[in-house]
């Protein structure tokens, strides 16, 4: 380099050194940081300081110098720092009932799994063969837990099942027994798309024995010769008297109230649930339980005959990964129709439809699918026909048919059972005889955290009450 040259190199370091020139992209003497500077997540001096925080269902996190996001399936809360929060099942379950858990509660088309809430004991039968799927005991078995969660207020003990997963194909039947709840938590998904029925009026080891007094899993029995009805709100017995003509057995409350048995020459008209609800559980179903039992139409020491339905099941389900009720899948939960008379005796009043509720970040149901919980109709009176159970669909049961073959000609008419928030009504006839009265419709309850729209086609009977899942 020639010596002009070099000095004129040598000028201009000199002048960029008396601007304050910073490859840094800062004024001298800052340290090449511009307080200005946006940030740019790199861990580079420029960077603004990175802030852990919520926004909607994103949490940004800081690591590295680096802001990292996550979306929250169950959502994003700062209490406590920001993080993704998990969600809290209501009714006593928690993390300990999934304990190393990773069984599956499978249902095949054709198949009939049987979950005993009184030992745990699950059994899938087809074609007239059992398989365990668990034994009987609590703790984990099979992979799969299994307690007893005492409740309050005088409720049943809830049965909790710890599973992986939960999947009812299209032909499947999972039916659930015993006299306690049942919670299912579910540390994945639940997909139905066959039939959960926590129903009354059946029983044996496939639930497939008629059996009108027979209540569902934590519902009320329906009243017999032997016993009163069992629930919240039982309905009251029929008037028997030597005197008097007889009347029919009112229907099981729950969700709302049963109706009365009709009236007759001098015998007065029973209650069905008449008494207020304030036993019963809320539109929260917290505690869980199910509906109560109908009661018996007046008789004089008749085995089996003017008994009231049972009342609808409790079920419930807490999945972290989501529900779907997809196809024709449904969950139920209705009450039994009560029993029709012999002689000149009163009807059995209707049960009451149970409690169905439904816990997950997000519950997708499509068209043909079905929630249900309806009340069963009433017994008729002087004669044998009994009341429809509760209907799988947004309609109302009928009550036994009074076709006039009593000695006067005039059978009383069973009351009809409540459904899609319509009351049930009270037997009738007015002579000895009189039909029982319709059981209440029952609880359904959806808590989800992303809202739910549904589509056009889907029968949920009675309507549901909304609400979001505890997170934390």
């Amino acid at each position: 380099m020639s010596g002009a040259r070099a000095l004129l190199v040598t000028a201009l370091a000199i002048a960029a050194a008396s601007c304050g020139f910073n490859p840094g992209g800062g004024q001298a003497g800052d340290g090449g940081v511009d307080p200005d500077a946006d940030f740019q997540g790199d861990g580079s001096p420029g960077d603004a300081p990175c802030a852990e925080r919520c926004e909607g269902n994103n949490l940004y996190t800081c690591s590295g110098g680096q802001e990292l996001l996550t979306t929250c399936a169950v959502g994003c809360i700062e209490t406590g720092g920001p993080h993704c929060a998990t969600l809290v099942p209501s009714n006593g379950a928690g993390p300990a009932d999934l304990v190393d858990v990773t069984g599956d509660l499978q249902v095949s088309a054709g198949q009939t799994v049987v979950v005993d809430t009184g030992d745990g004991r699950i059994v899938a039968w087809a074609g007239g063969n059992a398989t365990t799927i668990r034994d009987p005991g609590n703790g984990l078995g099979d992979m799969i837990r299994f307690r007893v969660q005492s409740q309050i207020n005088g409720a049943p003990a809830v049965a909790i099942f710890g599973v992986r997963s939960i999947s009812i194909a299209d032909g499947g039947r999972l039916w659930v027994t015993g006299d306690r709840p049942v919670l299912f938590l579910v540390a994945m998904a639940a997909t139905i798309s066959g039939s959960l029925d926590a129903g009354a009026g059946h029983t044996g080891t496939t639930g497939t024995t008629d059996c009108q007094e027979c209540a569902g899993p934590g519902g009320g029995d329906g009243a017999t010769s032997l016993a009163t009805a069992g629930g919240c709100a039982p309905g009251l017995d029929g008037n028997y008297s030597a005197t008097q003509d007889e009347t029919g057995g009112g229907g099981g409350g729950f969700g709302f109230a049963g109706a009365p048995g009709g009236s007759s020459n001098g015998g007065l008209a029973q209650g069905g649930g008449v008494s207020p609800l304030t036993g019963c559980t809320g539109a929260s179903l917290v505690p869980l339980s199910g509906g109560s039992g109908g009661g018996r139409g007046s008789l004089l020491g008749v085995s089996g005959a003017e008994v009231g339905g049972g009342g609808g099941g409790a079920v419930q389900i807490t999945a972290h990964g989501g529900i779907a009720i997809t196809g024709t899948g449904e969950i139920y939960a209705g009450g039994a129709g009560g029993q029709g008379s012999v002689d000149d005796f009163g009807g059995g009043g209707g049960g009451a439809g149970g409690g169905i509720l439904l816990e997950a970040p997000s519950l997708t149901i499509t068209t043909g699918a079905r929630l249900t919980a309806n009340g069963g109709g009433g017994g008729s009176g002087r004669e044998a026909n009994r009341g429809e159970n509760g209907a799988r669909a947004a309609a109302r049961a009928s009550g036994g048919a009074g076709s006039g073959g009593g000695a006067d000609g005039r059978g009383g008419l069973g009351g009809i059972g409540s459904a899609a928030n319509q009351a049930a009504t009270s037997g009738s006839g007015d002579v000895d005889g009189t039909g029982g009265g319709g059981g209440a419709a029952g609880l359904i309850r959806i808590n989800t955290v992303t809202p739910l729209l549904l589509p056009s086609g889907v029968v949920v009977s009675p309507a549901a009450s909304m609400g979001e899942p505890a997170r934390q």
